[in-house]
């Protein structure tokens, strides 16, 4: 007597499991059960997903409803499956599932109710609340922080989400920026990945700002970091003289002399001598130019967008063709860059 499946009687079936045939297997739901319902409880201010009593960051919801629903289904033990695919339409949850069964290919789809739930994790609370347990006050040794550079800091402080999920607040004042933050590891953190980035010197004080429910003083932690306050590409005067920054160190810069094309290092005493001075960019033109001429005392240069022709010392590389970058200041010209 052949075999037959005990459902729906098909004769000799290719594969029979259990008494069944793949499909009817399939149908009973017992080649895949996955769950019947997920629940997900989701910060509204960050997006973290909580689960099991801790807060993830950095997880798409759809990444994180798949492992989830892969970890909470139940596969027969004849069931080898390949991969899952998700997609969510409102309340619902359409889970696609692919496998095998023997030689069979086994394709199935379910309907999962989903239910999310909003609330905000404990850091965004604390952010709300306007809590914070370190206060980093960024300051530069020439005593102001240039709007190119105070740009280029609060880009970096909320470049990265874990950086940006530890900041209750940033401040700007009127030498620099004040930036709360959440936890004092956080803060060391931040301020040392400053430093690192753009050069300066950092001290740490103490502030008792006031009693727990015990009866102890709670202190704060202020970390006063000092940046050398320039960046590369920057546009200085160095005692007057027109200076090109190339290089940012942890405590010093070089920088280019436009009027003789020497190299000059600064150290720390030489940005609080108030000697350098970050030009504002209405105070200089760039002009992006190519060399016409050559000769043994001046190079004419073009003005590639409106034409004008200047002279120039004929500084030692300069050749017929290349493109060169001029800088007017007060009304004088400077070989500011030369394409290599």
């Amino acid at each position: 007597m052949g075999r037959f499946c005990s459902r729906c009687g098909v004769e000799e079936p290719a594969v029979i499991v259990d008494g069944l045939c793949v499909k009817c297997l399939v149908e009973e739901g017992r080649a895949v059960r996955p769950p019947r319902k997920v629940e997900v409880v989701i910060c509204p201010s960050c997006s973290s997903i909580k689960f099991e009593g801790r807060w993830l960051d950095g997880v798409g919801l759809e990444e994180f409803l798949k492992e989830l629903i892969w970890r909470e289904s139940k596969f027969h033990r004849e069931f080898k499956p390949k991969s899952l695919s998700i997609s969510i339409d409102g309340n619902k949850i359409i889970a696609r599932f692919e496998g095998a069964i023997k030689t069979s290919e086994v394709v199935k789809e379910f309907l999962i109710d989903l239910t999310m739930s909003k609330s905000l994790c404990p850091q965004c609370s604390k952010v709300k609340s306007g809590y914070y347990e370190a206060i980093i006050q960024v300051r530069t040794y020439s005593g102001t922080l240039n709007e190119s550079l105070r740009s280029r800091l609060v880009n970096t402080l909320l470049k990265y989400a874990n950086t940006s999920k530890n900041i209750s607040e940033i401040e700007f004042v009127k030498k620099g920026l004040d930036v709360k933050v959440l936890s004092i590891s956080a803060a060391r953190k931040l301020a040392n990945d400053l430093i690192s980035m753009y050069g300066g010197t950092l001290a740490e004080s103490w502030k008792v700002v006031g009693m727990s429910a015990d009866g102890r003083k709670t202190s704060r932690l202020t970390i006063s970091l000092r940046l050398l306050g320039l960046t590369y590409g920057d546009l200085i005067t160095f005692k007057g003289i027109p200076a090109l920054v190339e290089e940012v160190s942890h405590n010093s810069v070089r920088v280019r002399a436009l009027d003789s094309g020497n190299l000059i290092r600064l150290h720390i005493h030489d940005l609080s001598s108030g000697d350098v001075v970050v030009l504002g960019r209405d105070e200089y033109e760039l002009v992006e130019s190519y060399v016409v001429d050559v000769s043994n005392e001046k190079a004419v240069v073009k003005d590639v967008r409106r034409g004008r022709t200047f002279e120039l010392p004929a500084h030692e590389g300069l050749l017929p063709g290349l493109r060169v970058r001029l800088l007017i200041y007060k009304d004088r010209i400077y070989l500011a860059h030369v394409e290599k």
